[in-house]
């Protein structure tokens, strides 16, 4: 294969939920032009009441009756443009949705119901910088990021000066990252986005180029077992440097029925080469590539 890179691009929208919405409902009380937070606590926005709608920043409308629906909708986002409301779902042979988590944070992405960042007691936001505080990240870095979503891990990385090599499979998700402001980050210069699944990437890169991989695949299944196979890991330590440091997330699925992915992955990483610890309160395996 070739690898298919591309310029990712933030999409020019004002992004607005229950809380941004509120907002505004209530300074409608006092006033008609008001200032207020929006783009999920990234961007203060002057809003301006002109008849039955309210425009932000003089290029955005929406009518007052919607900016009322969006203020019940505790979870859902929408994106303005122009005068153009979109709720931030798709529906194709999966379901996407960009999904609030809390006021003013880094939204998470579910493909079909299911969360692909750690929401409980923390926000994907802060979850993605503790992950690549424990994958060691620092300035003048090489780090290769297999699976990108919605690239909150490449941000942190490229914010600690490391260059970035992110991999992403499903279009549908650099659509869904595209309307997300907290993924204007993957607009640094610092990080190179590629189009592709990273089993096959993986095999164009070159040996011994990075200095870190970040490895945070959806949830086991099935459907994403070869991001946990031994071919895979074989061609990480592969592209690793020697020294070179492999943070994989595994989570706990199976954990009530007794399974212990972790101590599989832990055991196959071994059999390629890796020094391996267990980050068990991470729910995270990592692994060092001898010297």
């Amino acid at each position: 294969m070739t690898i298919v890179k591309y310029e990712f691009k933030s999409k020019p929208v004002v992004v607005l939920d229950s809380s941004s919405s509120s907002e505004i409902l209530e300074k409608l009380r006092q006033a008609t032009r008001f200032e207020v937070t929006v783009n999920l606590g990234l961007r203060r926005s002057i809003v301006e009441l002109r008849g039955s709608e309210v425009v932000i920043d003089g290029s955005y409308h929406v009518e007052l009756e919607d900016l009322e629906n969006i203020a019940g909708d505790p979870e859902d986002l929408y994106a303005v443009q122009g005068f153009e409301l979109k709720k931030l779902v798709i529906a194709s042979s999966h379901f996407y949705r960009l999904r609030r988590v809390a006021p003013n944070a880094a939204p998470t992405l579910e493909i079909d119901g299911i969360h692909m960042h750690r929401v409980e007691g923390v926000t994907p936001w802060i979850d993605a910088k503790t992950k690549v505080s424990l994958a060691r990240v620092g300035r003048g870095d090489f780090v290769l990021d297999t699976c990108m979503g919605l690239g909150y891990t490449a941000i942190h990385s490229s914010i600690r000066g490391a260059k970035v090599l992110t991999v992403e499979v499903d279009p549908n998700v650099v659509e869904m990252a595209s309307y997300n402001p907290w993924s204007r980050g993957l607009e640094d210069p610092r990080v190179e986005t590629v189009m592709g699944d990273i089993c096959d990437v993986v095999k164009e890169l070159g040996s011994e180029h990075f200095t870190k991989v970040i490895h945070d695949p959806p949830r086991f299944s099935a459907r994403t077992g070869s991001l946990y196979g031994r071919e895979l890991y074989q061609e990480l330590y592969r592209v690793l440097r020697p020294r070179g440091v492999l943070f994989h997330y595994v989570g706990s699925p199976g954990r009530i029925r007794g399974l212990d992915l972790a101590k599989g992955v832990a055991k196959r990483l071994v059999e390629v080469g890796f020094d391996v610890k267990m980050l068990r309160r991470a729910e995270a395996v990592l692994a060092i590539k001898p010297p």
